[in-house]
């Protein structure tokens, strides 16, 4: 995930900025998951933040698409 958005969400802010500098509110369960997206987990690590792997794959499409995701 994008640094700065990570950092947001670990400590606990509401909003970030996105890669395209565009302010984004985050829901909960985005502030669980991005500062997770550090690259030292697989996705069966992240497993756990979601119900099911498609709803992980859903979030993570999600995070993508609010630009939310660097790499």
């Amino acid at each position: 995930a994008f640094s700065f958005a990570r950092q947001q969400a670990a400590q606990g802010r509401s909003t970030t900025t996105n890669l395209w500098h565009e302010s984004v509110t985050l829901e909960a369960w985005q502030l669980e998951l991005l500062p997770l997206l550090d690259g030292t987990r697989t996705r069966g690590d992240l497993r756990a933040q979601a119900a099911t792997a498609t709803e992980l794959e859903e979030r993570l499409a999600s995070l993508g698409a609010a630009a939310l995701l660097a790499g």
